[in-house]
């Protein structure tokens, strides 16, 4: 999950109440400017959250940054991409030899043993090169080790095949590694099949820990309510099983999905539990995380300078524990504080050292997020030409690492700036792309997001009917998943 603010930038496409007619110039045609350009670059009109633009006639989801909630993943359609892992019968055992070849973070992993035990010890040291155990996971993976992970899962695969059974907390660790891969169905076998051993074996501290992958794997696919069902789940079986390391993780993912959800005073009750717990147990990443998740609350409410304080002693405490992920994720939302407060400058400033940071630890992911980050700033100073410049670069980083739902995002924000800038057509073309982008990676808030800016475009054409439409499916979407629903949408009957 996302422990970055949300926020939007506001742009908007301002004309009259009943706006004029658009001439779109034919399909056919890339671009097609509108003749009074400076009608759209008035000043935005937004919504005290940043989170909606006024449009003259209707409201337009801003473009997102990639810190909101289920858009810092890496997302890679799930299917075989290499056969890297060989299982090559063994002459005299019935147990398979294993190799896994070619990888770059720990040499050639070979075992040829004749006990299933030791087979599954070399993909338990696969997994600890990851950084991966019981309950820690490593803030993302590199490129190099996204390969890897796809090599231990298929290997995982090819020991159920030959019925070689694995410890349901091995299985645990394999879902968050194909999790944090972005193999999210891969991902979700794995915790079910951890749930089944630990159902079957009584084992509550497990089932507490399968619920609490499940619950991020859905928050991941944009399904908030279904992931509330499980992180509350996963706190009452850790209650249950007195593990207050699970319990504070449960509190923690919950506190996020309310406060996506807009349950800003749920939320912030979740994560000061969840702190105390983490204090309790001398778990100081998760007091860091969990300073960074409280940073949230004042600055949705406009308390900037708690926000900022809240934040500040999260970084400065991912610094003493040499969490550098962690670190870039405070930064950041020190950098959105600053953007918050005008300061430009100094958010630009912050971004820059994120990117740095996330470059020097070879994540992409990272580095993509920074890159958007720093186009959002560009943006907040109506430098839309530089912000798209930045978006572009973020977007090839993403379509490089199949980071599906991160794309759609990026993509999403480039379509509302060539509507603002006056490009209603390939504004549209991109909005689109983003859409069926959304929607082929089950992420249905993304889904929604653009379904209300596609209604936007509509009310550009005087297209009424298409408007109400696009509006009508993507709050029903909105209400499905829980999330808030703006009071315009409710005025207007929706």
């Amino acid at each position: 999950m996302s422990d970055y603010v949300m926020q939007g930038v506001a742009l908007t496409i301002a004309h009259s109440v009943n706006p004029p007619a658009v001439n779109l110039c034919g399909v056919e045609e890339k671009y097609c400017k509108r003749e009074a350009q400076q009608e759209f670059m008035t000043e935005p009109i937004r919504s005290p959250d940043g989170e909606w633009i006024w449009s003259g006639s209707a409201w337009l989801a801003a473009p997102p940054s990639l810190d909101q909630g289920g858009l810092d993943g890496i997302e890679i359609t799930d299917q075989t991409r290499t056969r890297d892992a060989v299982i090559p019968s063994a002459k005299d055992s019935a147990v398979p030899h294993v190799l896994l070849k070619d990888s770059a973070m720990t040499g050639n992993i070979t075992i040829h043993q004749s006990n299933a035990d030791d087979i599954v010890s070399g993909v338990m040291d696969a997994l600890d090169s990851f950084g991966l155990s019981n309950r820690f996971a490593p803030g993302r993976l590199t490129r190099n080790q996204c390969g890897q992970v796809r090599q231990v899962l298929d290997l995982s695969e090819s020991l159920s095949q030959q019925h070689i059974e694995i410890d349901p907390y091995i299985d645990l660790r394999l879902g968050d590694a194909a999790e944090l891969a972005g193999w999210n169905d891969a991902a979700q076998g794995h915790y079910d099949r951890a749930m089944k051993h630990f159902k079957s074996s009584g084992d509550k501290k497990g089932e507490a820990r399968s619920y609490h992958g499940l619950g991020r794997l859905e928050e991941r696919r944009g399904d908030y309510k279904r992931a509330e069902r499980y992180e509350r789940e996963s706190l009452s079986l850790a209650r249950v099983a007195d593990d207050p390391e699970t319990q504070a993780d449960a509190l923690t993912g919950l506190g996020h999905l309310l406060s996506q959800q807009g349950k800003f005073a749920e939320a912030d009750s979740m994560y000061k539990e969840s702190l105390s717990l983490y204090r309790q147990v001398g778990d100081r990443v998760g007091q860091a995380n969990a300073l960074n998740h409280l940073g949230h609350i004042p600055l949705v409410r406009g308390d900037v300078d708690k926000a900022d304080r809240l934040f500040e002693e999260s970084w400065n405490l991912h610094r003493r524990t040499g969490d550098r992920y962690g670190e870039a994720k405070a930064l950041a939302n020190r950098a959105h504080v600053a953007s918050k407060r005008g300061l430009a400058a100094e958010a630009e400033r912050m971004h820059t050292e994120c990117l740095a940071i996330h470059i020097s630890l070879n994540d992409p992911s990272g580095q993509a997020r920074s890159e958007h980050n720093l186009g959002l700033v560009a943006l907040s100073l109506n430098d839309y030409d530089k912000a798209e410049e930045w978006f572009r670069k973020s977007l090839a980083l993403l379509q490089d690492i199949e980071d599906k739902d991160s794309t759609a995002a990026t993509m999403g924000s480039l379509g509302v700036i060539a509507v603002r800038k006056g490009y209603v057509v390939e504004g549209e073309r991109l909005i689109r792309h983003a859409h069926q982008l959304f929607v082929e990676c089950g992420h249905k808030a993304g889904e929604a997001t653009s379904l209300i800016n596609l209604a936007a475009v509509a009310s550009l054409r005087d297209d009424v009917g298409e408007q109400r439409r696009l509006n009508s499916e993507a709050i029903s979407i909105r209400r499905a998943l829980g999330l808030p629903i703006h009071p315009w949408f409710i005025q207007q009957g929706y």
